[in-house]
């Protein structure tokens, strides 16, 4: 049976761009010796695993709330909602950072490695 290939979707500017560098890099590397090895994840997977991990961790900060407030409920303000959401920002532009700080210290081409943006079709910050 014949496998149908795959429709890739078509990559931005950004993401050429790092493709270009990504195959550059592969290249210097295969010419040290080494050998290079596709690994990739599918992205429903991925998805998948991430609420898979997330779950148990939001069970147990609902068990402390319940435990704290006696009660679950929408009785937050608007300032209070507002507030929350903006918090909610906050924290995924420092974890976004915190992965670049990571990459940046850990690769031999230092922060000229690291890129920040987001894939606004899949939702995806990077």
């Amino acid at each position: 049976m014949k496998q149908k290939a795959k429709k890739e979707r078509k990559l931005t500017k950004a993401e050429l761009c790092r493709k270009e560098r990504f195959k550059v890099l592969s290249a210097d590397i295969e010419g040290r010796g080494w050998t290079v090895r596709k690994v990739t994840a599918n992205a429903a997977d991925v998805y998948i695993a991430g609420i898979a991990l997330a779950l148990p961790i939001m069970a147990g900060f609902a068990i402390w709330y319940w435990l704290v407030n006696g009660r679950f409920g929408p009785d937050r303000s608007r300032p209070e909602q507002l507030m929350l959401l903006i918090l909610l920002v906050f924290l995924l532009a420092a974890h976004e950072l915190l992965h670049g700080l990571v990459m940046g210290l850990s690769v031999p081409s230092g922060f000229k490695a690291v890129e920040f943006g987001v894939n606004y079709r899949l939702l995806a910050p990077y």
